[in-house]
């Protein structure tokens, strides 16, 4: 089995950190991940309007938030054994909706960083 390596500011998003790495199903496509990466730019677009409604305080707390460290600790869990090729087909399922809320999550916080620095220009 292959595998491909994901972004690392999507599961940084959740507060993981470094190269998680997710294997390919047969014709190299992520099942779930792959089939939905258009749709990034239209979630990108989907939050501009959320973005707008923060002030400096939630902007810089969409910016803080991270995960508990027990649930980090299954995350992590879960990366290992995909890059095993060991993901059960609920495992798989499981990582690749963290996968997509990871991604969510990195949107929001990079929304929230330009809120903010747009906030402190005079």
């Amino acid at each position: 089995m292959h595998t491909v390596a994901t972004d690392a500011h999507r599961m940084d998003a959740l507060g993981i950190g470094g190269r998680a790495l997710v294997p390919r199903t047969g014709g190299g496509r992520l099942p779930c991940y792959c089939s939905c990466m258009g749709d990034t730019a239209m979630l990108d677009q989907l939050l501009d309007p959320f973005a707008q409604c923060l002030d400096a305080e939630s902007a810089q707390r969409v910016i803080e938030f991270g995960i508990a460290p027990a649930f980090q600790e299954r995350v992590s869990a879960l990366a290992e054994r995909a890059n095993e090729g060991e993901l059960t087909e609920d495992e798989r399922t499981d990582y690749e909706a963290l996968i997509n809320a990871a991604d969510f999550i990195a949107i929001l916080k990079l929304k929230a960083q330009r809120r903010l620095a747009s906030n402190v220009r005079p």
